[in-house]
């Protein structure tokens, strides 16, 4: 559903078949991932927005993984052009009470652990996302 009003959201679909008695294939299990036009794995349409707003500003990013981590947070996306590298980017998307708890807990980690946060509540305009530069 996020990809039908984003022409340039892509769906990567892996299929698993097998042989029907009769010869034909059929589908036994399937899986579908959401990306951008890139094909980096997004999760909404609205990290697709900010996936596509990461490319134009010219950032280097990757988008974590379900199965690459175990940390008690998990970003929509790591900045890795910044010092120090891995500034977390958050796409804050829904509004019900467990998502905002949730929310309101991954922002308290942060504070926590001083990271560096760029969020954007996908309700309001996107931040600026430009590479600031550092005085030599």
């Amino acid at each position: 559903m996020a990809a039908r009003d984003n022409p340039d959201a892509r769906t990567v679909i892996i299929l698993c078949v097998d042989r029907h008695a009769k010869g034909y294939l059929q589908v036994v299990d399937m899986a579908l991932m959401l990306t951008n036009r890139r094909y980096i794995p997004c999760e909404s349409s609205f990290e697709i927005q900010m996936a596509d707003a990461l490319e134009a500003a010219g950032r280097s990013f990757i988008k974590p993984l379900r199965y690459d981590s175990a940390a008690e947070t998990f970003p929509d996306f790591e900045l890795v052009d910044t010092d120090p590298p891995r500034t977390v980017v958050e796409v804050w998307g829904m509004n019900h009470e467990a998502y905002n708890r949730r929310k309101a807990e991954k922002q308290a980690i942060y504070r926590a652990q001083k990271k560096p946060v760029i969020e954007w509540d996908a309700r309001g305009p996107m931040p600026a996302l430009a590479l600031r530069a550092t005085n030599p």
